[in-house]
């Protein structure tokens, strides 16, 4: 009975010896497993990145007149056959390569009430010292044979960061006049005096000495003079381009 006995013990333990074997060897292969991030995916390798950058911009300075923007210019005493101009330096303080500088007329019934001197009136442009720009009939009527000054001119294309131009704008009445503008001021706008024009029907505009002005916003206003604005752009954008989402 004592043999059995003993025989029965000795096999009890055994088996619990075996099974607290498995049992540690099961736990080092989980370790393992999670030590080394064995999990049973496929292969894989990862890389990161960051997209990163700089906002740039399209600036200018100007100078050559007076007020804010150094671009107010005052012609006094105006006289017929007198030259008058106004000398503007513009740098280009941007962040990009190049931007493109355009001249522009944003009061559309200012530039109208100009073009309609006629050969009463010339203007000119240079850049640089090399004119791009002449026109000794400043007339808008339509199918004349002729134009006004239009409403931009392009300046200077593409110009590099800290690069600048000299741009001198030209004005004078021809000998031929022989009365003065309408209010004794240069370029009054919008014209409200004169006679007549046959050669075409003013759509909203007035009267004046050498016809009809040919274009009038009352959101212009009324004064005198010829506003303009130096506009600098991105590369082959003119400026007033609308932009797309894509």
């Amino acid at each position: 009975m004592r043999r059995k006995t003993v025989k029965k013990h000795y096999s009890r333990g055994f088996k619990v010896k075996v099974l607290a074997l498995v049992l540690s060897i099961s736990i080092v292969v989980v370790l393992v497993a999670i030590a080394t991030g064995a999990t049973g995916a496929y292969f894989n390798d990862t890389k990161n990145g960051t997209a990163t950058g700089t906002i740039g911009s399209v600036k200018v300075s100007t100078s050559g007149g007076s007020g804010i923007d150094g671009l107010d210019f005052n012609w006094a005493n105006m006289l017929p056959g007198t030259v008058y101009s106004n000398t503007i330096h513009i740098q280009s303080t941007g962040t990009n390569s190049g931007e493109d500088l355009y001249m522009t007329f944003p009061n559309l019934t200012a530039l109208s009430a100009l073009n309609t001197l006629g050969k009463y009136g010339q203007v000119h442009i240079s850049v640089n010292g090399t004119e791009i720009y002449a026109n000794a009939n400043l007339n808008d009527i339509p199918n004349n044979g002729t134009s006004g000054l239009p409403a931009q001119i392009l300046l200077a294309q593409n110009v590099g960061p800290t690069a600048s131009i000299t741009v001198v704008f030209t004005f004078e009445y021809a000998t031929l006049m022989s009365t003065q503008e309408p209010g004794g001021v240069f370029n009054q706008y919008p014209i409200t005096t004169g006679g007549t024009d046959s050669r075409y029907t003013p759509a909203g505009g007035a009267p004046n000495g050498n016809g009809y002005q040919t274009y009038v916003n009352p959101t212009d206003g009324s004064g005198n003079g010829l506003p303009f604005q130096i506009v600098a752009t991105q590369p082959g954008i003119a400026p007033g381009t609308v932009g797309s989402k894509f």
